[in-house]
């Protein structure tokens, strides 16, 4: 009788799984390339940007969250190399954004998500006119969206992720590689 107990509590105990419970907290980084199209003194033109990103992200549940940070973008090479000929340069934007996140598991430890929300961001270039060079800064709320893919294992994971965001002083649109941490 007490061989059929003990096979029967080994039994048991090896047949309860554990549930980890997901992280809630994640921090993560983003760097990446993009276009800009901006409007300045009655004017539009357009470049190329280097793109940063850093992040907190609250997850609610598995699939859900809220995503507070700060990105910036200046000058990419194109810019740079044309910034001799053109009428404004040093274009660079940077600023708080917060977004909703949310995601779907493909397996493995892939899964596609998407996040949006608001921003501000402040525009600053300076322009150059009959040999005097003047500074600008504007700032106004806008939006941003994005959507990716993302691989996790554990605590580390990896992002690839396109970027769109409009305020009433410029677009920019930009493929963002990043890592983040969870605990």
């Amino acid at each position: 009788m007490s061989y059929k107990y003990a096979v029967a509590c080994l039994l048991s105990a090896l047949s309860v799984t554990a549930h980890a419970e997901p992280t809630k907290h994640i921090v993560g980084a983003n760097l990446g390339y993009g276009d800009v199209s901006y409007d300045v003194n009655n004017g539009h033109d357009d470049g190329d940007m280097f793109l940063g990103d850093v992040y907190y992200r609250y997850m609610f549940d598995q699939n859900f969250g809220l995503e507070a940070g700060y990105k910036g973008a200046f000058n990419g090479i194109g810019s740079v190399l044309m910034s001799p000929i053109s009428e404004i340069t040093d274009v660079s934007y940077g600023g708080p954004r917060i977004s909703g996140y949310v995601s779907y598991p493909l397996g493995a430890g892939f899964e596609l998500y998407g996040k949006g929300g608001i921003t501000y961001y402040t525009l600053s270039y300076t322009l150059k006119n009959n040999g005097q060079n003047k500074e600008y800064d504007e700032s106004s709320l806008g939006g941003e969206a994005a959507a990716g893919v993302a691989w996790g294992y554990k605590h580390f994971g990896l992002n690839l992720e396109y970027n769109y965001a409009k305020n009433s002083d410029f677009d920019s649109g930009g493929v963002m590689f990043g890592a983040q941490m969870r605990f």
